[in-house]
């Protein structure tokens, strides 16, 4: 079917979740490619623009429809092709030999709106076709902007998780972001932060991340020099062993495992640091002391184990709480994607510390016969 240009307002008017504008007329134009995604982040709903050029992305949030439309037919002068895509359809655009506007409308196939759905009813806050050089030499995603199959569940786990951090610390008013990262493996939730934080809200970020692998850390260090990412460093150091005079913001722990994750809250509770989000990873320090008045649950070592990782977390959780933080504990990603995916995300509210339910915890770690670390350490720490 063909169209007026004045036409295409019709087709944008249905609520798209995703715009590709292609194919450029001009070869002097400064960009080679635009992209509008639709995101949905809390309770925030705006537009993103993508702007590709050979190296860079550039981004633009608009969060009027009205003035989202008006943007996209005036950049679409520059270019030949527009696609618009809802959770169905495919709406393609093309301009022809004669100047004229040929409309295609198409049903998405099923393994493509499978992929549509997923990707942008969902839409990920940084996506495959940003090419963050970083997520490319750690073979996430590949120099043409598609993911690498086998880093399809990693680059969703990370994209939600930053999803969850960027919601909370969004509104810190602070010129700089300190962040420490506990447990920071091969660094991809570190390199995604750093690179949002910096580059896409223009925060002046400082990032630490440790780990005890030191080729992992020498390879992280790396990038981040090769990059330039001056404020981002890697540090070769066991968790429980850290310390430093510098105030921090945000502490991060994405699958530390056991008792390094318990190090890791601890390091925040002890620095003052305001926002935690720690996922938790093998937890097998309670699991190796539950004795035998919860035989009826522990017999079964399914059951041990995924019962051990509750109630360690609850001890957790229910600990923050009596040192001055509101806890909350939430599924960050699908259980299919991963079983350990439970999102242990604390603020600071206050110093006070809660010496009756300190105790009360105390007493209910005898009456198992267990110890915890994270009780331990805060313990050792308060001395009561």
């Amino acid at each position: 079917m063909i169209i007026a240009f004045e036409n295409i307002i019709e087709y944008l008017g249905n609520e798209f979740l995703k715009v590709i504008i292609s194919n450029k007329i001009r070869k002097e134009s400064d960009y080679n490619k635009i992209v509008v995604q639709f995101i949905e982040n809390g309770q925030k709903v705006f537009y993103q623009f993508s702007f590709y050029t050979k190296t860079q992305v550039f981004h633009k949030n608009i969060f009027v429809k009205d003035e989202v439309v008006k943007q996209i037919i005036k950049l679409f002068k520059d270019f030949k092709q527009l696609d618009i895509f809802d959770k169905d359809t495919c709406v393609e655009i093309k301009e022809t030999k004669k100047g004229k506007l040929f409309v295609n409308k198409s049903l998405l196939k099923t393994q493509i709106k499978g992929q549509t759905e997923h990707n942008l009813q969902k839409a990920y806050l940084l996506s495959p076709e940003m090419k963050i050089p970083a997520l490319i030499d750690l073979d996430v995603i590949t120099t043409d902007g598609k993911i690498i199959q086998k880093s399809q569940a990693k680059f969703r786990q990370i994209n939600k998780f930053l999803e969850i951090i960027v919601s909370e610390i969004k509104d810190i008013s602070k010129d700089e972001i300190r962040i420490l990262d506990f447990g920071c493996g091969k660094s991809y939730l570190t390199f995604i932060i750093y690179y949002y934080l910096k580059f896409i809200l223009k925060k002046d970020v400082h990032i630490i991340g440790l780990d005890l692998k030191k080729d992992v850390i020498e390879h992280c260090n790396k990038i981040a020099q090769k990059y330039g990412y001056e404020n981002l460093q890697f540090v070769n150091k066991d968790i429980k062993d850290f310390s430093s005079e510098d105030n921090f913001d945000v502490m991060v722990s994405l699958h530390a495992c056991d008792t390094a994750t318990d190090y890791a809250l601890f390091n925040a509770f002890r620095l003052g640091i305001k926002y935690i989000f720690s996922v938790p990873c093998c937890q097998h320090e309670i699991f190796h002391q539950i004795n035998d008045n919860l035989n009826f649950i522990t017999k079964y070592s399914i059951l041990k184990e995924r019962f051990s990782s509750i109630f360690t977390d609850a001890f957790r959780g229910n600990i923050l709480e009596a040192t001055g933080y509101k806890v909350q504990m939430c599924e960050f990603i699908d259980f299919d994607a991963s079983p350990k995916n439970i999102l242990i995300k604390a603020v600071k509210q206050n110093n006070k510390i809660d010496k009756i339910k300190l105790e009360q915890i105390e007493n209910l770690l005898k009456q198992y016969d267990c110890k915890q670390t994270l009780f331990n350490c805060v313990k050792t720490y308060l001395k009561f």
